[in-house]
């Protein structure tokens, strides 16, 4: 399946959002999304187990990018869910499914069980370029590559 026609919802892998805090260049398609979710367009969703994963000690990058992160993560803007039994079951499919490690797995649980539109990694354990249970899991893109600006013909 292709990418969503448009995303309403969002997840973010620890990945990302590492990527994010450490400046990382292939992770500035993202910023589209990020501005989205700013703007109150987009609802990123997160588990709950993404702040004990990413934001205490992570020895990568710029303590004010982390604080950003931290806000962003604890903001009305996102929508944490716990990891319930529902969850953690649906994770540990996912791990002897796809042979994902537990914090991946929890990942893209929450976002089959919370039901968003595109789960966004960049870890080559997790299958991308793919719908898995009703949600595109993708490496970072712009969501807005296809908009405008627009190529006009030549007159």
């Amino acid at each position: 399946m292709a990418k969503p026609d448009q995303v309403h919802r969002a997840l973010l892998d620890a990945s990302c959002l590492v990527g994010i805090i450490a400046g990382d260049p292939a992770f500035a398609p993202l910023r589209s999304l990020l501005c989205a979710v700013d703007a109150d367009r987009i609802t990123l969703v997160e588990s709950t187990a993404i702040l004990a994963e990413v934001l205490p000690l992570h020895p990568h990058g710029d303590p004010a990018k982390r604080q950003i992160i931290r806000e962003l993560l604890e903001s009305p803007r996102t929508e944490l869910v716990d990891v319930t039994t529902l969850v953690a079951r649906r994770a540990g499919d996912l791990r002897v499914d796809y042979g994902l490690g537990t914090w991946d797995a929890i990942h893209l649980a929450t976002g089959i069980v919370s039901g968003v539109d595109v789960v966004f990694v960049r870890d080559s354990k997790f299958p991308t370029d793919r719908t898995i249970d009703g949600v595109y899991v993708s490496e970072p893109y712009d969501i807005d590559e296809d908009k405008l600006p627009l190529d006009l013909p030549s007159e």
